[in-house]
């Protein structure tokens, strides 16, 4: 993991006018923070006595993501209307 950090990372070091450095510098930096906290609670739960109820959790993705694209739809056809904009 270490080793891909330090030497796979080229496309962060160039620059666009969309993504400049810094930004994809962060972008490098927050995919490998999330995928060692991934690895890190995949060695945690590694005990065969703990179940994991993942349910609850899609239950409450459902619900935040699921309303809020609802919610984008409803206002881009109201956008479009408004406009008189094909969609």
């Amino acid at each position: 993991m270490s080793w891909d950090l330090l030497t796979d990372s080229g496309w962060g070091n160039r620059e666009s006018r969309r993504f400049p450095r810094p930004t994809r510098v962060m972008l490098v930096l927050t995919n490998y923070v999330l995928t060692m906290t991934v690895l890190a609670y995949a060695a945690l739960v590694r005990d065969g006595s703990t179940t994991i109820y993942l349910d609850p959790f899609a239950e409450l993705g459902n619900l935040i993501f699921g309303t809020g694209l609802l919610a984008a739809a409803v206002v881009a056809v109201l956008d479009s209307a408004w406009r008189d904009r094909p969609i």
